[in-house]
């Protein structure tokens, strides 16, 4: 199956079943319904997407992206806040595609710089990023405002 080419399109609510049953590979879980109530809300914005990969109609990957606008300078920041690739389809260039494709949806959108975050423990995850061309030059903050 992995001689066959993969499509890469926009997600549409009708996916979200699909992406629910991928999303734990990247350790993560959202209800169907809520994923198809975000995919409406991302359709219908112009700064915010989910592009997916499929062959023969089987969910392989997913990437989500947004496009902000800097204040302080001129440009915008592309920032891809999720991408995973199905265990099946690993180590057969989906990943580089979903990366290529958001490139070009953030070019489109005026982005002038593209950032990826990963965990510490994602090794291959860095590993892959630095292969596409994406440098570690900062440290982020983060505090959670909603402590349970």
């Amino acid at each position: 199956m992995s001689g066959l080419p993969v499509r890469i399109r926009p997600a549409v609510p009708t996916d979200a079943a699909a992406i629910s049953a991928l999303l734990p590979q990247l350790g993560y879980e959202l209800a169907p319904e809520r994923l198809a109530d975000k995919l409406s809300r991302f359709a219908a914005s112009t700064n915010d997407g989910v592009l997916i990969a499929e062959r023969n109609g089987e969910l392989l990957g997913l990437i989500s992206m947004h496009a902000l606008e800097f204040f302080h300078a001129d440009g915008n920041l592309g920032r891809i806040t999720a991408l995973v690739v199905a265990e099946s389809g690993r180590g057969q260039g989906i990943g580089t595609a979903l990366i290529h494709a958001a490139e070009s949806w953030f070019l489109a959108r005026g982005v002038t710089h593209a950032e990826v975050t990963s965990s510490e423990h994602r090794t291959a995850a860095r590993q892959f990023y630095e292969s596409c061309g994406y440098a570690v030059i900062k440290q982020r903050f983060v505090k959670n405002l909603k402590p349970e």
